[in-house]
């Protein structure tokens, strides 16, 4: 009589992360992890499935990818070779995997990874910031939604560096995003899912700059001086509602500046704030 035993796939991981929502590379890999109940196991084969749509799953004639069973004890950098993705787009995958010296089949939960955004074309707003030497401010962008959010993401991209707000709370839990580059070659965003941040009605965007290794103005200390020019922001919201439409909120002309607490910035030589010039989120209509 075979002995029963349970397989548990976990630690399912695209591109070495758990459900990420910003991928804006072709380049996909997938790895899990299987948990067994007996000793001496061993993966035999696998076969992972690929949909944008999480009940695709259960309909062959939707699957955007499927290996088949592969033969191989392999769960780690195994490389995608499906049909090209697209943007700004949720993906939903599974794995099941047959044991040695067994026929079960053990299938996983559920887990996706979210897109980014490939193209230069894929971003509708354009660059706004700073104009003149010496000076910070907030941008502020009020808005209105009249119908129910079925899902929103947020691409924002601040140099030097940013901090964004929704409705008085702030997106993201990193400092000095995003990260350095050779900014003449190419600038870093950061991807959010703001579907909780929103509400129908009334909704206002706040964002900070600061200028990080993007401009060294000096003043104080200062290991060497350099610029790429003043501090600068690139937004994109993508909001879809529950009846399928859908809408962008952007950096454009629109958005309103006022003075910002931050009075003086430097990556070597510190920050001067001044709460003094805070804005409440009640107050964001004066901007």
């Amino acid at each position: 009589r075979k002995r029963e035993y349970s397989m548990i796939i976990h630690n399912m991981k695209t591109n070495r992360q758990v459900n990420p929502i910003g991928i804006d590379s072709r380049s996909l890999c997938f790895s899990w992890n299987v948990q067994a109940t007996r000793k001496n196991w061993k993966q035999e084969a696998y076969r992972i499935i690929l949909v944008n749509k999480r009940e695709a799953l259960q309909d062959e004639e939707e699957f955007l990818w499927d290996t088949g069973w592969l033969e191989t004890d392999l769960m780690v950098n195994i490389i995608y070779t499906g049909s090209e993705l697209s943007s700004d787009t949720r993906y939903y995958w599974q794995v099941s995997v047959i044991a040695n010296d067994s026929d079960d089949i053990s299938t996983s939960e559920i887990t996706y990874f979210e897109t980014g955004l490939f193209h230069a074309s894929d971003w509708r707003g354009k660059w706004i910031g700073e104009v003149e030497d010496h000076n910070y401010h907030i941008f502020r962008k009020n808005f209105r939604l009249e119908k129910e959010i079925q899902r929103a993401k947020l691409y924002v991209c601040g140099l030097g560096h940013y901090e964004f707000n929704i409705n008085g709370t702030r997106i993201g839990d990193c400092q000095l995003e995003p990260g350095w580059t050779n900014y003449n070659k190419s600038c870093i965003y950061s991807s959010y899912d703001v579907t909780k941040e929103l509400k129908k009605g009334d909704n206002a965007l706040g964002n900070f700059l600061g200028d990080g290794m993007y401009n060294v103005p000096g003043g104080r200390y200062v290991y060497y001086s350099r610029t790429f020019g003043k501090c600068k922001l690139l937004v994109q919201m993508n909001i879809t509602y529950k009846d399928g439409t859908t809408t962008e909120i952007v950096t454009d002309e629109t958005w309103r500046m006022a003075p910002s607490p931050i009075k003086f910035c430097c990556i070597y030589g510190g920050e001067d704030y001044d709460s003094r010039l805070e804005r409440s989120d009640e107050h964001t209509s004066e901007l």
